[in-house]
């Protein structure tokens, strides 16, 4: 008969390398884990990846483990430094002299500009394309820089399109 150890009994065991203790834990937190990793970066071979990169850091970190957080909050940070190590190693920012990004210094005001209107007459032409419901919200969030919560006082087609989580009491949106 098979006796089911607690997690302190399991957590004092893998500390003494105890490697079915170890699978044990393994096992028992490793869904957690990588549920978290693939809603934190969208790819399941990359969450898989970095689940198992953890789990060796931790079973390396555990003869450590003073029990001053649970073994899930002290796992989770092992994870979340483990995420922060590969955002830092693949998307390190490079940083770029203005004039190496918007040509020469010499570059006029005039020049900015007529760009910024030509940026500007694509993103209308885009606009227009848009139902109308759809352009009201994104004029209002965006180019007008209304909260959700405005936006959803000033758009009074569809309240419903908006998410916003508290109740909005707007005549439009009651419901009769």
């Amino acid at each position: 008969m098979h006796v089911q150890q607690t997690e302190a009994e399991l957590i004092t065991a893998a500390q003494a390398g105890d490697r079915t203790a170890q699978a044990a834990l393994y096992q028992r937190f490793q869904p957690l884990v990588l549920g978290y990793l693939i809603r934190l970066l969208g790819s399941v071979p990359l969450a898989e990846d970095l689940c198992q990169d953890s789990f060796v850091k931790a079973f390396k970190a555990l003869p450590n483990y003073r029990g001053e957080a649970s073994i899930k909050n002290w796992l989770f940070q092992i994870v979340k430094n483990r995420v922060a190590d590969h955002w830092k190693q693949n998307y390190a920012q490079v940083t770029v002299a203005m004039e190496e990004w918007y040509g020469s210094s010499e570059q006029t005001l005039t020049d900015l500009e007529s760009s910024n209107c030509a940026a500007e007459q694509k993103l209308q032409g885009i606009l227009e394309q848009l139902p109308n419901d759809y352009r009201s919200i994104l004029e209002y969030r965006f180019l007008r820089g209304y909260t959700i919560k405005e936006t959803a006082r000033c758009h009074t087609s569809r309240c419903g399109v908006i998410y916003y989580s508290t109740s909005i009491s707007h005549p439009a949106c009651s419901v009769a």
